[in-house]
């Protein structure tokens, strides 16, 4: 099953001890029984694996929906996840692992949010990496098409063929899929243009973070 994380720069973290949480502090709601989400970050594990930390991050999402449960109509309700996160604070890097609009909307409170955690996203040129990568397998494009918004194209070294060409020269890449050859293993491994880098094999913990790293700096630091 398909892994997504996503990197991000650390200026403030909380520091903790094992088992405590830091809760971002709340946003009152001005109207009556309106749902408050939460945010809160526990430290789970300080020693996980070659000085990263291991974190649990709590997130509640407001999905602003109509509907009815039990003769009670809403028009919202709140959607708490939990999903793993990495922090090395020497080199100042922080792993979230999840969904895309879960750890994006998450990044966001920090932002608006908390005086005390401070990340910053990465975005990546795709195209100054594609010359790091030795074999292509996929790729999806941004289109200006007039039926057409997005493309996605797949085979072996897919960069090569006149269709990637072509889309290359009227679109813009989005995503790239790629073999990632790492301690003698290839690995299925998927950038984004927005910075998430996504895996696709079962892979032992210790071995996932290394992999991702070693990602980061060969590829990642580069574009």
């Amino acid at each position: 099953m398909a892994k997504g994380f996503r990197f991000f720069d650390v200026e403030r973290f909380p520091n903790l001890s094992i088992g405590q949480a830091y809760r971002v502090p709340s946003q009152l709601s001005l109207v009556l029984d309106m749902e408050v989400p939460d945010t809160s970050i526990e430290l789970v594990d300080p020693n996980y694996y070659s000085s990263f930390a291991r974190y649990r991050i709590h997130h509640e999402i407001l999905e602003r929906i109509h509907g009815r449960a039990k003769n009670v109509t809403f028009e919202e309700y709140v959607r708490p996840v939990d999903f793993p996160a990495y922090y090395h604070s020497e080199k100042g890097v922080l792993l979230m692992q999840g969904k895309k609009e879960v750890i994006i909307d998450c990044a966001r409170v920090f932002s608006e949010r908390s005086a005390d955690v401070s990340i910053n996203s990465r975005a990546v040129d795709l195209g100054k990496i594609k010359p790091l990568l030795t074999y292509v397998k996929g790729a999806w494009f941004n289109l200006e098409a007039a039926h057409l918004r997005a493309a996605g194209l797949f085979g072996d070294r897919v960069d090569q063929s006149e269709q990637y060409k072509q889309a290359e020269a009227t679109g813009e890449l989005s995503a790239i899929q790629v073999n990632y050859e790492y301690s003698g293993i290839l690995f299925v491994v998927q950038i984004t243009m927005d910075g998430a880098v996504i895996l696709y094999q079962n892979i032992e913990p210790d071995v996932e973070l290394d992999l991702l790293m070693d990602v980061k700096e060969k590829i990642l630091d580069r574009g």
